[in-house]
């Protein structure tokens, strides 16, 4: 069997075991903590090692890594019901000073991935429903150009100079 033959033969079995998510429409793919990611079978995009924190009970971040298939995409929006506003922020550094800043989307290229970690792209929970604990998690629906809607879940991990690593 050709890599091509094989990776139709995975995503046969990933799609239909990642859309059962719950969702109505049967149109999005989910991903969950320690489950099989996310994906699409039109555009081949994945969502990986999705994960959480809240380093206070007000605001919190998301991070995990997009892979595209043979096309190129672009996250475009995000929502969740943990709280009021979810926004895609960037670290900005100037001189010795960093700063978060809201874009409008994050281009995920041909092929490639696109990585949210701390320190760097990330998704901004603000204004979360109810303080979130270690081990709690949250439902995420992402919006790509291409892929159309994706939901994820996000474990609470702790917050820490561990995590700049994962």
């Amino acid at each position: 069997m050709n890599m091509r033959g094989l990776a139709l033969l995975v995503l046969a079995f990933v799609v239909p075991a990642a859309a059962c998510g719950g969702d109505d429409d049967g149109n999005a793919a989910t991903a969950t903590p320690g489950s099989t990611p996310a994906a699409t079978a039109a555009t081949g995009l994945a969502v990986v090692d999705v994960w959480a924190r809240a380093p206070s009970d007000t605001q919190g971040a998301a991070y995990f890594t997009v892979r595209a298939g043979k096309e190129a995409d672009r996250l475009v929006g995000v929502s969740t019901s943990a709280a009021r506003m979810a926004e895609m922020h960037t670290t900005v550094t100037e001189g010795s000073t960093s700063r978060m800043e809201k874009v409008s989307g994050f281009d995920v290229p041909a092929g490639g991935t696109l990585e949210l970690k701390p320190g760097a792209n990330h998704i901004m929970l603000m204004g979360l429903a109810s303080p979130l604990a270690v081990g709690d998690v949250i439902r995420l629906e992402l919006t790509f150009e291409r892929a159309g809607k994706v939901s994820i879940e996000a474990r609470v991990e702790p917050t820490g100079p561990m995590q700049q690593a994962k």
